[in-house]
C-alpha cells in the first residue's frame, strides 16, 4: 500500500473511532448514574460495563503505543467509569482528543499485539488495531442501546448499528417504498 493511501486509511479510522465515541458521549448524556449502573430485566451487566469495557480497550490502545506493544488484556478496569456517567463521558472526551493525533504521530509504527487471553504475540499495525477497536465499540454500542431501550433510556438514531447494517436499512426501505 502506498504512502498517501495509507495515511487516508489511517484517518478514515481516525475519524469513524472519535465519531464512535462521540455517539458513546451522546448516549450517555441521556443516561443518569441509576440506569447507567442497572442491570436489564434480561441479562447480567449494565450499560456503565459495557461503556467501561469500550473505553478500557481504548486506554490499552493508547497505553501501547509508545513502545509499540498492546495487549488488550490489561486494563485498568476503574470502578468510576462503570459507575459514573460524568466520569466516563469525561474519559471518552480525552480519547477523542487523543485520536485526532494517532495518525500524524503513529502513523508509520509497527505493532506487536499480545492476547493475554489466548498466549499468542503477533505483528500488527495501527489501522488494523483502529479498526478493531471501532468493530469492537459497535459490537457493544448494541448491547448497550438494547439494554438501554429495557431501561427507558433514549439512545441516538442508529446506535448500535454498523454503518453496512445502516445502508443495508436505507437500501431496503427504498425497495419496500
Amino acid at each position: 500500500m502506498t504512502e498517501p493511501s495509507r495515511h487516508k486509511n489511517l484517518v478514515s479510522l481516525q475519524q469513524s473511532n472519535a465519531k464512535l465515541l462521540q455517539q458513546l458521549i451522546a448516549c450517555l448524556t441521556q443516561c443518569p448514574d441509576e440506569q447507567y449502573t442497572a442491570a436489564p430485566s434480561f441479562a447480567k451487566g449494565s450499560i456503565g460495563a459495557h461503556t467501561r469495557h469500550i473505553l478500557d480497550y481504548y486506554l490499552a490502545f493508547y497505553g501501547g503505543l509508545e513502545q509499540g506493544q498492546i495487549d488488550y488484556c490489561q486494563r485498568q478496569r476503574d470502578p468510576l467509569i462503570e459507575t459514573r456517567t460524568t466520569q466516563a463521558i469525561e474519559l471518552a472526551l480525552t480519547l477523542v482528543d487523543q485520536l485526532a493525533n494517532v495518525a500524524s504521530t503513529y502513523g508509520n509504527k509497527n505493532l506487536r499485539m499480545t492476547d493475554g487471553d489466548f498466549g499468542v504475540q503477533f505483528d500488527s499495525n495501527i489501522e488494523r488495531e483502529l479498526s478493531f477497536l471501532a468493530n469492537h465499540a459497535l459490537h457493544h454500542f448494541a448491547s448497550i442501546a438494547y439494554f438501554a431501550s429495557d431501561l427507558g433510556v433514549a439512545t441516538p438514531e442508529g446506535f448500535g448499528l454498523a454503518p453496512s447494517t445502516i445502508q443495508h436499512i436505507k437500501k431496503a426501505t427504498r425497495v419496500h417504498t
